[in-house]
């Protein structure tokens, strides 16, 4: 079947119309031809990168439109028509800078049937991206929450953290805001991270930085050290957990032979390393070991020192030799019947460590060596009334197996040779040697 389309009639004036039906027929002729102006995409809201022209843009339909574009600045209610070459054209060409960012757009599209008004477009104006605030490096323990953060100007930012696996970085799934937060693995490990920040005018890369992740420590040291008196020794530890801190303490015994520790100022490295002294005899040591994950304290170490004659050991001192552990104590002198000499006494308590059972009369000699370097040997042992039990007096478990108290007199010691002198003690039963300080 045929279709017949007919054509909207036009008018048309008689030639021999009156000169007002001619008009009035002519602008009803211009009026049909003219269509009415209609947006049919409005310009949209554009980031720009500062100092780049962006160009706005509108489609309209109708005959022989007209545009004016209008610019609302930011912080003003009022809106003013655009100047420029492109200001009544279709598209509108606007140079970003930061006077403009948060500007609105619109345009005005008219003809001789009407005018209409295009939705108002946004434009932020960006600067190239730059990181303010960098991601720091962090220690945490294994599982414990982790919170990476960056600040960066430069307006209408994106952010991708990423994480390095070898030499290369690769992006971090869903890991797209300014803050990356997860949970530390179970293990100790450390991995590196950075985020990139990025707007329309670029992109940057922060500093890498990483995340270190520990276990709970553990640390040990040796149960005994052994050294002479002036020499360097070194207690050494051995610890794990990672990223640890070190804290190292002496401990001395009071009374009762209860411990009181001293933190040692300086002592912060995983050994320690000092020069011994004859007070130091019998001190303990221990260190205690630090991280995010925990602390630890080792089990006490017991310096043993040899003394010397010029760094005896004090009076009242506790001391070891391999088979006893003895104290002299409660020294004295008075005048001896031959003129310039005097007898001089000191008590001694002996506790046996030894396995073997061993009288201490049989073994032991203490001597007196003058300032003069003569040595006065003693006029032997007897038992003294001001015995002392050692046993409860140490400040580590040692098993004493009996403890003997004696007094041991030295007669006829020149006056002149008694200062500065030295006690000497000399087990002959292994020939150890040590030395007390005299008067």
């Amino acid at each position: 079947m045929a279709v017949l389309l007919l054509a909207a009639p036009i008018a048309v004036a008689p030639a021999n119309a009156s000169p007002i039906t001619r008009s009035v027929t002519t602008t009803i002729a211009a009026t049909t031809a003219v269509g009415k102006a209609k947006i049919t995409a409005s310009p949209k809201s554009a980031i720009v990168a500062k100092g780049k022209t962006h160009s706005f843009k509108v489609k309209a339909t109708g005959s022989k439109l007209k545009y004016q574009w209008h610019v609302k600045k930011p912080k003003s209610s009022r809106w003013a028509k655009a100047t420029g070459s492109s200001a009544k054209t279709k598209t509108l060409k606007v140079k970003a800078d930061t006077g403009l960012n948060g500007a609105q757009f619109r345009v005005v599209v008219s003809n001789s049937r009407g005018k209409t008004t295009s939705r108002s477009a946004k434009l932020s104006v960006v600067a190239s991206p730059k990181i303010t605030t960098q991601p720091k490096s962090v220690t945490v323990a294994a599982k414990s929450k982790v919170a990476l953060s960056v600040k960066a100007s430069g307006g209408s930012m994106s952010y991708q953290w990423q994480s390095k696996a070898g030499s290369k970085w690769a992006n971090i799934s869903k890991a797209t805001r300014s803050t990356h937060s997860f949970t530390a693995p179970t293990g100790q490990s450390a991995k590196e991270y950075r985020v990139i920040a990025s707007n329309k005018a670029g992109k940057t890369a922060s500093k890498s930085v990483k995340v270190t992740t520990v276990v709970r420590p553990t640390v040990k040291i040796p149960g005994s050290v052994h050294t002479t008196s002036g020499k360097s020794v070194t207690i050494k530890s051995q610890a794990t957990g990672g990223s640890l801190s070190y804290q190292w303490e002496r401990g001395v015994a009071g009374a009762g032979g209860k411990v009181s520790w001293t933190r040692i100022p300086g002592a912060t490295g995983a050994n320690y390393t000092f020069t011994a002294k004859s007070k130091n005899e019998l001190d303990a040591y221990r260190v205690t070991v630090k991280n995010k994950a925990g602390k630890a304290t080792s089990s006490e170490t017991l310096l043993l020192v040899f003394s010397t004659k010029q760094d005896p050991f004090p009076i009242d001192k506790i001391f070891s030799m391999p088979d006893w552990l003895v104290t002299f104590f409660e020294p004295g002198q008075y005048p001896s019947d031959r003129p310039g000499k005097v007898d001089l006494f000191v008590d001694l308590a002996l506790g046996n460590i030894s396995d073997d059972v061993i009288d201490p009369a049989d073994w032991i000699v203490v001597d007196y060596i003058g300032n003069n370097g003569r040595i006065y040997n003693d006029s032997g042992f007897t038992v003294t009334d001001s015995y002392r039990d050692i046993g409860p007096l140490l400040p580590m478990d040692f098993d004493v197996e009996s403890s003997t108290g004696y007094g041991v007199v030295f007669a006829d010691v020149p006056a002149n040779a008694v200062k500065g002198g030295v006690w000497r003690i000399t087990d002959h039963y292994d020939g150890s040697v040590e030395y007390v300080k005299g008067f």
